[in-house]
């Protein structure tokens, strides 16, 4: 298992790093990362059109993927 980091972005204006977890591989971690958008969408979803989730693995920070919040259907 790896460390995944994720960090939260609009445009290059605005990042926040959300943490990291150890996951198994790049599908869960975009798998995790669509989880925790579905469940932030659930509040005011207007805040956080055009942002994005960046997925980084280890220590070297490799791009593991990226999810656009806008992509993300909230499963009723």
């Amino acid at each position: 298992m790896s460390a995944y980091s994720f960090r939260m972005h609009k445009e290059a204006a605005w990042a926040e790093g959300l943490g990291a977890i150890e996951l198994p591989n790049d599908v869960e971690a975009v798998a995790f990362v669509k989880y925790v958008i579905r469940d932030i969408k659930r509040g005011p979803t207007a805040r956080y059109a055009g942002w994005t989730m960046d997925i980084t693995e280890g220590d070297e920070d490799r791009a593991a993927g990226s999810v656009f919040f806008d992509s993300v259907e909230i499963e009723l």
